[in-house]
C-alpha cells in the first residue's frame, strides 16, 4: 500500500493485516517518525519517502492500493495529485476528504471579525469532477464522523479557531459565543471518500 499525505498513518496502519507493507509519503520528519512507531506496532514492513507527491513519485514503487487521507484541500495540481496516485496503484485509488474545505466552518466569524467573504468551495464533488475529467471511473460514498475537537475543553477550541482567524486572545469571548451559538462543537464532521479501479486494473495500457 502507498499512503500519500501519510501523517501518523491513520490511512493505511488500521488495515494491517490484510496489508502487510506501506510506503509512506510526507513531507514532515516528525510525522514520518510516528508513522515508523505505528507501522512497528502493528508488525507492518514499511519505507517512507520524504517530500511532496508527486514531486516524490519516482521514488515510490507500483502498489496494490494507493491512498490519500485528507490532502487534496492543500494541494494546488488535483489532478497531478489525482493521476501520480493511479499511476502507483495496480488496483485501486481511495482519497478521503471533508464534504467541504474545512476553513469553510469558520466563514461566518470571518466575515463577521474581518468583513471578508470566504469562499465556500471547493468541495469534495469538485474533487470528484476532477477525477471524473481525467477520465477515473470515480464513485462517492458519504458518512459522518465524530468532530475532530469532541470532548476537547472550550478553550482549546476557541484557541484553534483564534489562530484559524489570525486575531489575539482578546476575541476569545466573542468565538466561544459563537461556537456555543452555532453548534459547532457538537456537529459531526461531514466526510466523502472517492475511490476508483486504477487504469491498469481495468487493462489500460
Amino acid at each position: 500500500m502507498l499512503d500519500v499525505g501519510a501523517g501518523a498513518g491513520a490511512a493505511s496502519l488500521p488495515l494491517v493485516p490484510p496489508a502487510r507493507t506501506v510506503f509512506a509519503v510526507d513531507v514532515s520528519d516528525e510525522m514520518l517518525h510516528a508513522f515508523v512507531q505505528g507501522a512497528e506496532r502493528v508488525g507492518a514492513e514499511h519505507r517512507e519517502i520524504k517530500g511532496q507527491w508527486p514531486d516524490t513519485e519516482i521514488e515510490a514503487p507500483v502498489t496494490d492500493v494507493a491512498v490519500c487521507h485528507h490532502v487534496a484541500y492543500n494541494v494546488a495540481n488535483l489532478a497531478g495529485l489525482f493521476g501520480a496516485l493511479d499511476r502507483h496503484a495496480r488496483r485501486r485509488v481511495v482519497v478521503e476528504l471533508t464534504e467541504r474545505h474545512p476553513q469553510s466552518d469558520l466563514n461566518d466569524l470571518w466575515k463577521q471579525i474581518h468583513g471578508i467573504d470566504r469562499p465556500s468551495v471547493p468541495t469534495a464533488d469538485d474533487a470528484a469532477a476532477v477525477a471524473a475529467e481525467l477520465g477515473f471511473d470515480v464513485q462517492l460514498e458519504r458518512f459522518e464522523q465524530t468532530a475532530l475537537w469532541h470532548g476537547s475543553e472550550r478553550d482549546e477550541r476557541v484557541a484553534f479557531a483564534r489562530r484559524r482567524l489570525c486575531v489575539g486572545s482578546e476575541y476569545d469571548p466573542f468565538i466561544s459565543e459563537w461556537l456555543a451559538r452555532s453548534g459547532e462543537e457538537v456537529q459531526n464532521r461531514k466526510l466523502v471518500t472517492l475511490w476508483w479501479d486504477s487504469r491498469s486494473w481495468q487493462g489500460d495500457s
